[in-house]
């Protein structure tokens, strides 16, 4: 009964919130659903050449704000209703939840079930040519890939099947709607560009700034006051002992110094070296607190990076097709030069000092002992291991993708 009477409250504000984000996603899903009635005919909001670019953005724009606010109000829903164990609402009152979440779900599932905003053109636009056109199949084949537009199966009689192909193509061409879907396949490409570059941006950013902020701001205030409301409660370690040992040692030695000279009285030396006693005690306590703060500040970036990668789904999809345009736009010496340089930066022979800093920078940070043994145990294996694997993915995608890459690899290890 004790228990029930101290979560009552709990209970209530997790109704309100459950009851407030519903309303919210609902909101929004109206929103949309307004945008469609009155400028779409009642269908899914796309680009409309009768529209334009501008005001077709425009209405993306809408859409993507009020989808976000949706996903945002439709977690908070889940979220407070696991905790609450359902709210054990009545049946009318549950009815009216399902009747809104089916009315969310309506319209959402015409944006999660469409295409990617990279198959909004019609498929029909670029397909392959004949063989006796290689360059221009080639270039058509990339651009396939970089629009997600799946490839014309051939026949088994390549000849039969790549003239059917140009014909069609040519059919297409002539197609009067043709050239609209070329450039508003180029728009989607750049669009795609610009949400790449934003979320790579914002998933390198924004963990880093929580990791700093959460560290600097909020535990290492509450754990250095911890400190010193606790001070025998915090165990110094052996390392930090040392390095504020040699710290006091070498103020001792400054201090005698001066005594011998005449510029400090014994007793003042004795007071110096009490004040300097005191301060690096208590430096090294929180020093000690370093790891931890580290470890609880890198648990939040953690989660901020991973909540990032789940609320940007659809954006990864962008950021892997990007890194794959830039790639595969590279000449076959630039591919070679990039994954030489990876492989000597991080694995080659001479990288053992790199990897000695990076080891002994991750013992440090997480403050665990130095081991001389472990370490060059790990350089001895780990990036041999590391080198032949990433030579061997090498190959294999060089091969399939460019094999004239691979020869030039070849000559430029030798």
């Amino acid at each position: 009964m004790m228990l029930a009477s101290i979560f009552k409250p709990f209970q209530r504000v997790l109704k309100t919130t459950n009851s407030r984000a519903l309303e919210k996603a609902l909101e929004a899903a109206k929103a949309i659903k307004k945008i469609e009635n009155e400028h779409f005919k009642g269908q899914a909001i796309a680009f409309d050449p009768e529209k334009g670019k501008t005001v077709s953005d425009y209405f993306q724009t809408q859409l993507d704000q009020q989808l976000l606010k949706i996903r945002y109000h439709l977690g908070s829903f889940r979220t407070s209703s696991f905790f609450s164990g359902g709210n054990n609402y009545p049946r009318d009152k549950e009815a009216e939840i399902i009747e809104k979440l089916e009315f969310i779900e309506v319209v959402l599932k015409r944006y999660r079930d469409r295409p990617n905003s990279a198959n909004i053109v019609n498929t029909a636009v670029i397909t392959d040519t004949a063989d006796s056109e290689k360059p221009i199949d080639q270039n058509i084949a990339h651009k396939n890939l970089i629009l997600g537009i799946p490839r014309l199966p051939r026949g088994n009689n390549g000849q039969h099947s790549s003239l059917i192909g140009a014909m069609s193509q040519i059919r297409r061409e002539l197609a009067p709607e043709y050239e609209d879907e070329v450039i508003e396949a180029i728009r989607i490409q750049r669009r795609e560009k610009k949400i790449a570059i934003r979320w790579m941006f914002l998933l390198f950013l924004i963990p880093l700034l929580i990791q700093i902020t959460s560290r600097n701001v909020i535990f290492e205030p509450l754990l250095d006051h911890f400190r010193d409301q606790n001070p025998a409660r915090v165990e110094i370690s052996e390392e930090v002992s040392e390095r504020f040992l040699r710290e006091f040692s070498r103020n001792k030695e400054r201090l005698e110094i001066a005594e011998l000279m005449g510029m400090v009285t014994p007793e003042k030396k004795r007071e110096k070296l009490e004040e300097i006693a005191v301060e690096v005690y208590t430096q090294a306590g929180y020093r000690s607190l370093d790891a931890l703060k580290n470890i609880a500040a890198d648990l939040i970036s953690m989660v901020a990076f991973v909540g990032l990668l789940f609320l940007g789904r659809e954006q990864l999809v962008f950021i892997r097709r990007f890194i794959d345009r830039t790639f595969r736009s590279l000449n076959d010496v630039t591919k070679v030069y990039i994954f030489i340089l990876a492989t000597d930066l991080f694995v080659g022979f001479h990288s053992a000092e790199a990897w000695e800093v990076i080891l002994l920078s991750i013992t440090h940070h997480f403050g665990l002992p130095e081991n001389q043994n472990l370490v060059f145990i790990f350089i001895a294996t780990v990036p041999v291991i590391l080198d032949s694997t990433f030579k061997l993915w090498i190959f294999s995608y060089l091969s399939g993708s460019s094999p004239s890459s691979v020869a030039i690899y070849e000559k430029m290890n030798q």
